[in-house]
């Protein structure tokens, strides 16, 4: 997750801010995946059974041909025998697999595939299933083996290509994701799942209108597939169309009225609308339904501290942060409000607890600064400043803070380059007063 900061203001006494978290696709993405998944694996283990029958049905076969036999048995024969009943053994092996993935037993699976393989080692189906448990236990590259070797096996799988493109996103190897499915859509474009991975690497990085593109081919394969329709809302979000995203959040409760994550994710949209009513309307919905999400409270705490209300935005932030005490964006919230609420101190902590949890946490930086300045603490101000814009050199923040230190140490020098620096990446409001006072030229 991130906060957006919509508007802020701080003249070194009063600090007025309204800010939004807005979710991360990523937990979405690999939820609804996960459903995918299980639709898949069911297609495998009915493949799975039908060569266990094959197997058992060679293996009758043989029997009978050895018994008529009147002298020693034919090596060639002696060998296919053993082959079909390795081929039994080995599919027994992956369908106790296939069984301890679906209870989550990751570890146990992966015995069972590589036992499997140990006895088949063409088992395509072991490979791709084990990979998919290396994945849950998030070990990527080994994941990526296995896939390499399914796909030596049988190149023209499309699933396989898919699930490699997974492991790739997982890793950030954004590129070689998209190549992957690419390829798996050139292989079989009727799977609507592979349109949706390739929408996820989109929107990740930003590619709003291809996601969507892939989001809606996606839907035309699988009308009822929710995580297409709520993902395509996010895009539709992140690329201002609000209009459109409430409609495919609305679509989504349709074929899912108790999943809480829509509610939550309508709640985001009405805060981008500035209706912080109806946002808090969807957030106790969400609540209802899930009440230990933290992000649905903390979304609601900041619904609630948009409409002014900083006392109950704290106490959902307190909530959010005792369901998950490493929730940084919960701490940097309520620091926010007890930054407004002028309880600096408070703020320092939770901004020092978001830092501790994440050190590369520029806008906790920027706002304990802010906090140490209220208290008349400037080296320490300055210092957190400065770091912050280390952390991130675009920060219009971080210049615009710093320029306030600088004034207030009387160096107009350094105050009017940090403004213009703010200015630079999207903050013009302090060098054009400046200029206006005759303060910056």
């Amino acid at each position: 997750m991130s906060t957006e900061v919509k508007e802020e203001k701080w003249d070194g006494q009063a600090y007025w801010l309204k800010a939004q978290i807005v979710a991360d696709p990523d937990d979405v993405t690999k939820a609804v995946d996960r459903l995918r998944n299980d639709r898949v694996k069911s297609n495998e283990l009915e493949e799975s059974h039908r060569k266990a029958n094959e197997a058992s049905k060679e293996i009758e076969n043989l029997k009978k041909e050895i018994s008529k036999l009147k002298g020693p048995v034919d090596a060639k024969q002696l060998q296919k025998y053993t082959t079909a009943v390795n081929q039994l053994s080995a599919t027994d092996w992956s369908d106790k697999g296939y069984a301890l993935l679906a209870v989550k037993k990751y570890k146990e699976a992966i015995n069972a595939y590589s036992k499997a393989l140990e006895l088949d080692p063409k088992l395509i189906n072991a490979y791709n299933n084990r990979g998919t448990a290396y994945m849950d236990l998030d070990d990527q590259p080994q994941a990526i083996q296995d896939f390499d070797s399914a796909i030596k096996l049988d190149p023209n799988d499309g699933g396989i290509y898919s699930n490699r493109g997974l492991a790739y996103f997982s890793l950030g190897n954004f590129q070689q994701a998209i190549r992957d499915d690419d390829m798996a859509i050139n292989i079989d474009s009727t799977k609507g799942y592979y349109y949706f991975n390739r929408a996820n690497v989109h929107s990740k990085l930003g590619n709003h209108q291809q996601a969507i593109q892939d989001y809606t081919t996606a839907i035309e394969l699988d009308p009822k597939y929710i995580g297409s329709y709520i993902m395509r809302g996010n895009s539709y979000k992140d690329s201002g169309n609000f209009k459109q995203a409430i409609q495919d959040y609305e679509t989504a409760l349709k074929l899912n009225p108790k999943e809480g994550a829509i509610y939550s994710n309508l709640g985001l949209v009405y805060e981008y609308l500035g209706n912080h009513q109806q946002a808090i309307r969807n957030y106790d919905l969400a609540i209802k339904l899930e009440p230990k999400i933290a992000i649905a409270y903390s979304n609601r705490g900041n619904a609630y501290f948009n409409t002014g209300n900083v006392q109950q935005a704290i106490l959902d932030f307190d909530i959010a942060i005792k369901l998950d005490p490493k929730y940084v964006e919960a701490y940097n919230n309520r620091g926010y409000a007890y930054l407004n609420s002028k309880n600096y101190q408070k703020a320092i902590r939770d901004f020092s607890t978001a830092i501790k949890l994440q050190p590369s946490a520029d806008t906790a930086y920027v706002y304990r600064g802010c906090g140490y300045d209220a208290l008349g603490k400037t080296q320490q101000a300055a210092r957190d400043f400065d770091t912050a814009i280390k952390l991130s050199t675009k920060d219009a923040r971080a210049y615009m803070y710093r320029g306030f230190y600088f004034y207030n140490s009387n160096d107009i020098d350094n105050a009017c380059a940090h403004f213009v620096k703010a200015c630079e990446f999207g903050d013009c409001e302090m060098i054009n007063k400046a200029k206006q006072n005759g303060l910056c030229y």
